[in-house]
């Protein structure tokens, strides 16, 4: 149980250390002084887990600062609703928050980008913010003869989305996404673009054997290289 204090006042706390959560400092910040950010970890509870897990910070952690118009965190959500090897259609959904103290208007100006870093579609739409809202905006791009996403060729595009108000950018997201369609039928299965796949899995937990519980980005990266590898026959526990 993790529980979050800034300047020795309690912000937030998390009772579930398997994802990320946040904690909103605005309100507790000391402005033009100094802070002190504190982390306690409770792991007096037994049993934790179904094992020993550890305690302390084993997931990144950053600090984020916006301006008063920001796309809140993993505000930025993409689908592939419509696939074709001719032309595919990706929807965004933009969550924006706005805590200035008049109404503004804005525009979300997003581009698709595939991996050689052109620009494969883009769209721009207005938008108007009221004070302590949030408000979502959606976009429908259409992505002419698109790389499809597969097993064989994980095909992947960059989505940038900028929010901009009387000409000067509050902020900027991106994540990386494929266009794949995903079908599942009680005849076929489970289809990716029309193709049937076999599911295949294993039980993996959060830990890095030896090197501990700690997310190293080479790692996870390498474990997924030996299952890869551990498959050629098809079937792996």
């Amino acid at each position: 149980r993790a529980e979050i204090f800034l300047n020795d006042e309690f912000v937030t706390g998390s009772h579930y250390e398997y994802i990320n959560f946040y904690a909103d400092l605005t309100t507790h910040l000391n402005y033009g002084g100094d802070n002190f950010l504190k982390v306690k970890v409770i792991n007096q509870d037994v049993p934790n887990s179904r094992w020993y897990t550890g305690s302390g910070i084993y997931r990144p952690v950053n600090m984020l600062i916006g301006n008063e118009a920001h796309i809140k965190q993993d505000g930025l959500q993409i689908t592939t609703p419509e696939v074709d090897t001719e032309i595919s259609t990706v929807e965004t959904k933009i969550l924006v928050r706005y805590d200035g103290a008049k109404r503004v208007k804005a525009w979300l100006e997003t581009e698709i980008h595939d991996e050689d870093g052109n620009v494969a579609a883009s769209e721009k739409t207005p938008v108007t913010l009221y004070r302590g809202t949030d408000t979502v905006v959606r976009q429908r791009i259409f992505v002419y003869e698109p790389k499809l996403w597969s097993l064989e060729s994980p095909n992947l595009y960059s989505c940038r989305t900028k929010l901009v108000v009387e000409g000067e950018i509050q902020d900027t997201a991106e994540e990386r996404f494929g266009i794949r369609h995903i079908q599942i039928d009680p005849k076929y299965g489970l289809r990716l673009n029309g193709k049937s796949v076999r599911l295949r899995g294993s039980c993996i937990h959060h830990d890095n054997g030896v090197i501990g519980s700690v997310t190293l980005p080479y790692a996870e990266e390498r474990r997924v290289q030996l299952m890869k590898e551990a498959d050629s026959s098809g079937y792996f526990r």
